[in-house]
């Protein structure tokens, strides 16, 4: 598809013009004179304490002034006109992302006279309608945070919650956030600027907290510069340096001997160990005699790494010493002759030399477990993960009109997956680079352009460690036919013996790089009473992924009476010759413009008029292994040579194939006002349309597809007399084809992209010089929906199921369709309190909310509940989304004790320094639980798909409180088995989950150590209160766990820090 001539003239005529930096923030405000008559002409000049940049702006012919493209920080104010006293401001915090608002009144007299003014206002959003919040380095330092993730902050804000409602054990909440009733996969996360989301929405990239200046979520109603996705945008930015050397060095300890025990364990927590520790410097640049880079020039470094130690204890089957010699207990044949063999042993001469070269690799037993069959415990079976993370940035202004910055963050973080036979443990290397470089350069005085570039890539590389001798294994043993390349498919095949523990070299190896590279630019003025901007956006998405199956053999058939024996005989049961799986290497391009007008249309009242276009270019695979399906057909898209249930051909399809396209072809607006009805009271309200796409994770699915050059080769033995051999197991002449029918993934298209429109109503208050109250009403609709679709699911009935299907030559067919919607409703509320000499800060939220959708956050993995059949009607799954949290309250309370030095109570003698400097962080959390689908543990209707299988429903099911308990959480006998072939006729998400409770706290001193070092020792604990958390219950009728929950959140964990400050 073509971009439209007009905006292929749009992007050329703003090329100058573009993506507002989110990194950065904007002050407004109005000058005007005792009378209230505006001072146009006035000069602002905001100095940043920190560097002593300044940033200047004149007021408009309205008195008003905008300054933009601020670094967050502490500032001075200073407005100075002719014929008036100068009016300085000081100590003056701007946020990232943020619109603040400081009004002057001038006092008559010389511009040589300067007056003070030393307060500041509460925290009141009075420029735009947008929600959400900013959290400072203070804040985020301070509070909790077990695994220093600054995106475990957006639990603190109105209409967020953990996805499926949940939270950690002050650990990474990696399945991310559902933001106003959206899919996690809605959000989108930056690092200065820098895009840094992956392919479910969420991330695995965590910057040193301590190298963070702020963080921010936008949550709902952002101007047109906001956009590619409609959820949550988290963002947010490294520090800087400034004019002096400062530094943090800081260590943090956790291990089992500190936890509890989980609710439902009688056993001792297994040994687990975590430490994490690191270094922040920044200052100027300096070069002895070479260069001074004070005030011009600074520099910011910072290192971070963790060690994690987390034994599993892990057990297994091996088998005897007898049993490796050919001695059994029980009587064993001969498969060939069909008669036993004397005294239940084979001849060593009958034991296959293939055979000889795997019995080493299993060990013999240590543990006899009466009873269990378990007769080995692997010894110091640990899951390791080791981090290393390394970021630089660099600040340098050439000019006061000419300011650059570049940062680089790197991050490693393999983690290795304990076996029960040691040499095959796992390794999987993640990494994670992120780099960007900004220009912002100042026109006129008055004309602001800032253009940066960005470029972030994640590569992860599952199951890469190759055991002791396993390169060339197959090589070595002397095997035909076995694979070497891609190389990815050598090693130690998965050997398996029904019975007894299995190895291999993991039956996945391959590599997923996903990332972006972006080119923004941005270009502002204010025109009278309008702060104009307009901005373009380019991004080229890619994703190269290689996940290849190794070779596998199996001994399950028992020829001889005894897998073992089959398996010293060398009489396999069946075997899988490895080869390609899921690949591709496609791409995406990205266009996207706005423009945006905040016009202060009086004093009082501020309009934002915006409007936002977007253009996604298809998904192309640039190797041609990636196909379509077509609906109506299911023929792959780009048609093959020739389709056969097999798929043996060799070649590719056509490269640079537009396998998926959008519609691009709705225009993106955004109207908001924000009207001060009083100097401490703001009413804010907009509405809003913001467009989707498709995650990554689940375009990579095409590469799933039966393609050319993707062998499938299984060969199936007899089940009564041997037929495949050890020596030679991938013969291709006892191949059996295909394995059996093939499974297809397809997407509607062109596709509809999903839209969003959003509405709220905010009323916001300042009740002292500190602290605000905010409540509001928050709402959003959407269409076109992504629902996942068992598109090949046969009529519900008896007789050959395959003949049922409307497509009989495939087993099931998965589609994309943007046909459904969804809808929330929420209450939010918010207090926030400034520290103040009460040494109390405080953030409040609480929401209440409904959210409604068809499809689930999954995107219809396997056992997803919103997983539609195709012989249902959409309104069948329709109920409340995974999102819906009904009712969530949280508070973020600090406190700094009044002892000690410079305190209200004993602020000298050695008693101050033994109880001063002490303060507490502490988290409370307090939700009620999501919504559950009952299913089916057995399939009633033989459709033959893995989702839509439900009970009926007699009655409600939802117990009362009291009536509540581990073994009967809700009623079961509420739920009863269909009619065969029939779907029951339970709805999605009708049995109220367990809801939780949660505070988290943390206690730190402060000691002086000299006159500009520190230090800080913090204890801090999680689930302080070791409340029971409950887990799910089972789900699926017929199942001994149905209705009952055997599983808890993680318990009190308690952690360890010092901290040096210099």
């Amino acid at each position: 598809m073509r971009l439209p001539i007009w905006i292929v003239r749009s992007m050329i005529a703003a090329w100058a013009c573009a993506h507002a930096q989110i990194n950065r923030a904007t002050a407004v405000g109005r000058v005007s004179d005792p009378s209230g008559a505006v001072v146009g002409g006035a000069g602002v000049e905001m100095r940043r304490l920190a560097t002593n940049e300044v940033f200047s702006a004149t007021t408009s012919s309205t008195g008003d002034y905008t300054v933009v493209n601020l670094p967050a920080g502490e500032y001075e104010i200073k407005v100075s006109m002719q014929g008036f006293k100068t009016e300085i401001q000081r100590s003056v915090n701007i946020e990232i992302g943020s619109t603040s608002r400081f009004d002057f009144v001038l006092q008559v007299g010389s511009v040589s006279e300067a007056v003070e003014v030393t307060s500041q206002a509460a925290i009141l959003r009075t420029e735009s309608p947008e929600l959400g919040q900013v959290i400072s380095n203070k804040t985020m330092i301070g509070l909790p945070l077990g695994a220093r993730d600054f995106l475990s902050l957006a639990r603190l804000i109105p209409g967020v919650s953990p996805t499926r409602g949940y939270t950690g054990d002050g650990g990474r909440d990696g399945f991310g956030y559902n933001v106003e009733g959206r899919r996690r996969s809605d959000n989108i996360m930056y690092v200065d600027g820098s895009m840094i989301s992956e392919g479910n929405g969420s991330t695995t990239f965590f910057p040193n907290i301590d190298a963070l200046q702020e963080f921010e979520l936008k949550t709902g109603l952002y101007s047109a510069e906001f956009g590619v996705r409609p959820g949550g945008q988290f963002s947010t930015v490294t520090k800087s340096g400034t004019n002096s050397l400062h530094g943090t060095v800081f260590f943090f300890h956790r291990n089992d001997n500190l936890d509890a025990r989980n609710f439902f364990d009688l056993a001792k927590r297994p040994e687990y160990k975590r430490n994490q520790f690191g270094a922040v410097a920044s200052g100027p640049i300096r070069i002895p005699k070479l260069f001074n880079g004070k005030d011009r020039a600074w520099f910011m470094v910072a290192t971070q790494g963790e060690r994690v130690r987390q034994f599993q204890n892990l057990r297994g089957t091996m088998p005897t010493v007898d049993e490796k010699a050919g001695r059994f207990a029980s009587a064993i044949r001969d498969p060939i002759t069909v008669t036993p063999f004397p005294n239940n042993t084979i001849p060593a001469s009958r034991i296959h030399p293939i055979t000889q070269k795997f019995l080493p690799i299993w060990p013999d037993p240590n543990v006899v477990l009466a009873g269990t069959g378990i007769n080995f415990v692997s010894p110091n079976s640990t899951n390791n993960s080791d981090q290393n993370q390394w970021m630089a940035k660099v600040d340098w202004n050439l000019s006061a009109n000419d300011r650059w910055n570049a940062r680089f963050l790197w991050d490693e973080r393999p983690l290795t997956r304990a076996n029960v036979i040691q040499r095959f443990n796992l390794v999987d290397p993640l990494q994670s680079y992120a780099q960007n470089i900004t220009n912002t350069r100042t026109f006129k005085g008055k004309y602001v352009n800032d253009l940066s570039a960005h470029w972030f890539r994640r590569p992860y590389f599952p199951g890469q460690t190759l055991s002791a001798g396993g390169q060339g294994f197959g090589q070595t043993i002397g095997w035909p036919g076995f694979p070497s390349a891609p190389a990815d498919i050598d090693g130690v095949p998965i050997l398996s013996v029904t019975g007894f523990t299995g190895f291999g070299d993991g039956s996945i190896r391959g590599a997923v790089p996903i990332g972006n590279w972006e080119i923004k630019d941005n270009f502002s003025f204010t025109r009278g009473a309008h702060f104009l901007k307009m901005g373009y956006h380019f991004r080229h998405h890619y994703n190269f992924f290689v996940l290849n199956n190794r070779s596998s053999i199996t001994f399950n058939r028992a020829y001889s009476g005894n897998n073992f024996a089959d398996f010293l005989l060398g009489h396999v049961g069946q075997a899988s010759r490895g080869a390609e799986g899921t690949r591709g290497n496609f791409s995406q391009r990205g266009h996207y413009m706005f423009f945006q007008d905040d016009w202060k249309a009086t004093s009082k009242l501020t309009l934002n008029l915006g409007l936002r276009y977007e253009y996604r270019a298809a998904w192309k695979d640039k190797r041609g292994f990636m196909t379509n399906v077509n609906p109506t057909t299911a023929a792959l898209v780009p048609p093959q040579i020739q389709q056969t249930l097999q798929f043996y051909e060799t070649g590719r399809f056509p490269a640079n194939f537009p396998v998926q396209q959008f519609r691009n072809n709705m225009p993106l607006p955004r109207v908001g006002l924000a009207y001060r009805m009083t100097p401490k009271t703001v009413i804010r309200s907009g509405y809003g349309v913001y467009a989707n796409e498709p995650v990554v994770g689940m375009v990579q699915q095409f590469g799933a597809n039966p393609r050319t050059n993707a062998e499938q080769r299984n060969f199936i033995g007899d089940l009564t007399r041997p037929t495949i051999s050890l020596g030679d197991p991938f013969n291709l002449n006892q191949l059996t084809p295909g394995g059996g029918l093939v499974n297809l993934f397809g997407m509607e298209t062109p596709l509809p992209l999903p839209h969003v429109h959003a509405w709220n109503f905010t009323v916001q208050r300042a009740i002292s010089g500190d602290t605000s109250v905010e409540v509001g009403y928050s709402g959003n609709s959407s269409v076109h929906e992504l629902t996942v679709t068992s598109w090949n699911d046969a009529v519900p009935g008896t007789g050959n199921r395959q003949l049922r299907r409307p497509f009989p030559q495939y087993q099931n067919i998965t589609m994309i369709f943007a046909n459904s919607n969804s809808s929330y409703h929420g209450l939010e509320m918010k207090v926030q309190k400034r520290p103040g000499a009460d040494g109390v800060s405080l953030l409040a939220a609480f929401t209440w909310a409904k959210s409604l959708d068809v499809a689930g956050g999954r995107l219809g993995v396997a056992g997803d509940p919103a997983l539609v059949s195709r012989n249902l009607a959409g309104k069948a799954n329709r109920g409340r989304g995974e999102a819906d949290i009904p009712g969530r309250l949280t508070f973020a309370v600090g406190y700094e004790f009044p002892f000690g030095k410079g305190k209200r109570f004993l602020n000298s003698g050695p008693l101050s320094w033994i109880v001063g400097g002490w303060s507490t962080d502490n988290l409370i959390a307090i939700q009620s639980g999501p919504y559950l689908t009952p299913a089916l543990s057995l399939d009633g209707i033989d459709a033959g798909s893995t989702g839509s299988y439900r009970p009926d429903v007699l009655r409600n099911p939802n117990l009362s409180s009291s009536e509540r308990n581990t073994s009967r959480w809700f009623d079961q006998s509420a739920f009863a088995q269909p009619a065969p072939f029939r779907y029951g006729n339970a709805g999605r998400a009708i049995i109220k989950g367990p809801g939780y409770t949660q505070w988290d706290m943390s206690l730190h001193k402060d000691f002086r150590i000299t006159e500009t070092a520190s230090a800080q020792f913090r204890f801090e604990g999680f689930n302080m209160a070791n409340t029971g958390n409950l887990g799910f219950p089972g789900l699926s009728l017929g199942t001994p766990t149905f209705g009952r929950i055997n599983t808890a959140l993680p318990p009190r964990d308690l952690q360890l820090g010092l901290k040096i400050y210099f």
